[in-house]
């Protein structure tokens, strides 16, 4: 499987999570999407397990920071520490809503 597959794969499967379980954090759409993008990248290029898929992929480009949204590079790179020190993924998910929230300036409209 593709990277991009697996990452647009995930990204479709987060926005069930958020609304089976996330639903009364009344997200935005755009809170939403953004959280969905940086997980995916997260889950994608910074666990060993999903790595093995593809071993080619250069270092930079695994939890990559340049890329098509640019608006996402900020919170991108505040989530990531987020995401190394998880306990479990529901727990990132939570820690990550409170941050989206405490800096709603991070994310332009």
């Amino acid at each position: 499987m593709r990277k991009l597959t697996a990452h647009e794969l995930l990204i479709s499967h987060l926005f069930t999570i958020f609304k089976k379980d996330f639903q009364k954090e009344n997200l935005t759409n755009k809170q939403k999407w953004a959280l969905a993008e940086i997980s995916a990248f997260a889950i994608c290029g910074l666990e060993k397990k999903m790595l093995k898929f593809w071993p080619w992929i250069a270092e930079e480009e695994k939890y990559p920071l340049t890329h098509n949204y640019p608006e996402l590079y900020k919170l991108q790179k505040k989530l990531r520490p987020e995401y190394e020190k998880k306990k479990n993924f529901k727990e990132f998910l939570k820690e990550s809503i409170k941050i989206i929230k405490r800096n709603k300036k991070i994310l332009p409209k």
